[in-house]
């Protein structure tokens, strides 16, 4: 996301208004641009809540910060119903109490539930904040579809050892990516993702590329470049292309299976047709069955009948987040009073309803709990001060760094196509499949297989895996009292 705004941003600022734009992100921004940056900073930087967190613990770049004017975020909604978003909201309350005043913030979004209460998380719980909804109604077209398997459909089944009624579903798409064009397949999950990708790929289905989250960054920007560049007919994704990442002109917008919600639903057909004057032509969810599709009807008429969009759930008051806020003010500065910590925090509208009582526990906890300590509460005097010794400042600016990321620790292994070297997937360490009795082996198995045929396996290994698959649908394997691993898939992808 952030590269992509920074493509927009640089042709429209940079090139025509003469505005020095740039981007700090993590580990994908350069030593020597961060020096650049803390040395001469762009007029308009483009971030992240975590990196907003790194720069703000940097003396040189808080100095910057003085001259700051605007604060624009961008799909408040995806911020405001996580911990990213509590975290995001005392950055946004540090940030006024180090310059000394309150910088026009805008928030932006296309998809809010309720407007007045992420309009408090955004600018804090004292401040006024206008919110402006846009007057144009946009004629969403939508529909619901259940595929229903024709003698053709059991016929392919048969050879690919697929469900009839999956090949239908298939097959649906195929003719509506066809007729309409440039269109994105929207799917709940990534292993979803990946199954349907393996189905489109056993069926010869060509011209259908995958984007999520997990595949190398190599991966998703060779997908959206050759869908803009008209190579790819269609794009299997989840929710890494909702949030409006240029991959040029989109025709049509296809949900497979129910979306759960009517927020994502929208948010999802408003990228076909993604501008003013056009109307998202895109609005078909394909369902697999009954109760599926009446979620797909209830949710379709919901958005239709506009104004019922699912009520923003904001955290409130999450401690985890709290402790890591109070380290970075005693970073910032080394004595705080009780009375200071808590007017600061209290602003911040996650943390409206805390009380006293409940920050002097967390503090007491920072203190007396931990070991080594992240703070030195001293209740009687009502100070909080920065750790005087060398191990609990080192390890207070360790957890500082190592926790700044509000979203889950997950370890990934990188796969790579040894064939070209180029990154196929990133897989998490305890993901896993689930042997069992149910139909779902198959599409655990299918899943498995989506992932081999872009990867290198041993001949032997992939017989083995395709004779599995066919003695289940034949009825010969019904239960595997055992689970299959993606580490020990790794360790196969290594043996050539």
């Amino acid at each position: 996301m952030n590269r992509d705004l920074l493509d927009r941003l640089v042709w429209w600022g940079g090139e025509r208004v003469g505005i020095k734009v740039g981007v700090r992100h993590g580990g994908d921004t350069d030593q020597s641009d961060r020096v650049k940056q803390s040395r001469d900073p762009p007029q308009m930087l483009i971030t992240t809540p975590e990196t907003l967190q790194a720069i703000l613990a940097g003396k040189r770049l808080r100095e910057h910060l003085t001259k700051l004017r605007w604060i624009i975020v961008d799909e408040i909604h995806e911020f405001a119903e996580d911990k990213r978003g509590t975290q995001l909201a005392l950055t946004l309350e540090r940030i006024k109490w180090l310059i000394g005043r309150k910088p026009q913030i805008i928030g932006l979004s296309a998809t809010v539930g309720s407007p007045e209460e992420v309009a408090k998380f955004l600018v804090g719980d004292d401040d006024e904040c206008d919110i402006v909804q846009s007057s144009i109604v946009r004629e969403m077209k939508m529909d619901v579809l259940h595929p229903e398997p024709t003698k053709e459909d059991e016929e392919m089944a048969k050879n690919v050892y697929l469900y009839p009624d999956a090949v239908a579903r298939l097959r649906v798409i195929k003719d509506l990516v066809s007729n309409n064009g440039a269109t994105i397949v929207f799917v709940n999950t990534r292993s979803m993702a990946e199954l349907l990708m393996y189905r489109f790929t056993m069926l010869g289905y060509d011209s259908v590329g995958i984007h999520h989250s997990s595949l190398s960054k190599v991966s998703r920007i060779t997908t959206e470049r050759a869908f803009k560049d008209g190579k790819l007919k269609a794009v299997i994704a989840t929710s890494s292309l909702e949030l409006g990442i240029d991959i040029g002109h989109v025709d049509f917008v296809i949900q497979y299976l129910s979306p759960h919600q009517v927020i994502r639903l929208v948010q999802r057909i408003g990228r076909s047709g993604h501008r003013l004057d056009k109307v998202p032509r895109g609005g078909v969810v394909i369902t697999e069955d009954l109760n599926d599709t009446l979620e797909a009807v209830a949710i379709i008429n919901r958005a239709k009948s506009g104004g019922l969009l699912e009520a923003t759930q904001i955290p409130d008051k999450p401690y985890d987040v709290l402790v890591h806020q109070i380290v970075s003010l005693l970073m910032i500065k080394n004595r705080w009073t009780i009375d200071e910590l808590y007017d600061l925090i209290r602003r911040a509208y996650p943390y409206r309803k805390l009380s006293i009582e409940e920050l002097k526990g967390v503090l007491r906890f920072m203190s007396e709990v931990l070991n080594p300590r992240l703070a030195y509460f001293i209740e009687d005097e009502g100070v909080v001060l920065k750790p005087s010794g060398v191990r609990a400042r080192r390890e207070m600016y360790k957890y500082f760094f190592d926790q700044m990321s509000m979203i889950p620790d997950e370890k990934h292994y990188l796969v790579i196509n040894q064939a070209n070297e180029e990154p196929l997937e990133c897989l998490m360490r305890h993901s896993s499949l689930s042997m069992g009795g149910s139909p779902a082996l198959s599409s655990c198995l299918e899943a498995v297989f989506g992932f081999c045929r872009r990867s290198l396996v041993t001949q032997s290994t992939w017989h083995l895996l395709r004779t599995l698959l066919a003695q289940y649908h034949r009825g010969s394997v019904r239960r595997y009292p055992y689970r299959l691993r993606w580490r020990r898939m790794l360790v196969v992808l290594r043996r050539r």
